[in-house]
Parts: structure tokens; sequence; C-alpha cells
């Protein structure tokens, strides 16, 4: 699983990586439309309050499937709200 990996690439080859955002809808993207992807997305993540305003620099975002874009884009969006560069 994708969580597997990135804690390896932490810990194994010691790089900064930190999952900064959760998911709080248990909703699932499959099973909405194009359209609704986009409007569930954007009520479906939320930043760690650890990671509230405190981000700097790029960051990198990881998806494992990647159809319409919802879920990444309203990532980023989060991201870029909390400080990220890009």
């Amino acid at each position: 699983p994708l969580i597997s990996v990135l804690k390896y690439l932490k810990n194994k080859k010691k790089l900064p990586l930190s999952i900064c955002l959760k998911k709080i809808s248990g909703e699932l993207q499959s099973s909405k439309s194009f359209r609704n992807r986009f409007i569930h997305a954007r009520y479906a993540f939320a930043i760690q309050e650890k990671f509230k305003m405190q981000l700097k620099g790029n960051i990198l975002l990881v998806d494992d499937i990647f159809t319409t874009g919802a879920s990444i884009n309203e990532c980023s969006r989060i991201l870029l709200e909390n400080g990220a560069s890009s």
C-alpha cells in the first residue's frame, strides 16, 4: 500500500516525508459522477492540525488513483492555503 511505501522512504531513505492531509469523508469518490467528484472532494479532505499554516516550500502530492483529478486538485488547494509554495 501507498502508506507503506511512504513510511519506507521516510525511515530507510531518510526523506523528510509527512502525511499532512487527512480524509474526513467516508464516502468513496468512485461512487460519484464526474461533476459530483469535484463537489465531494471539496469537503472530503482537511489538513492535520499540526500543519495548519506551517507549510513552506514545494510539496509533492502522491495519490494512488488518478481519474478526474478532483482529489488531487482539492489537496493542492488546501496545501497552498496553508503555506506551500507549489
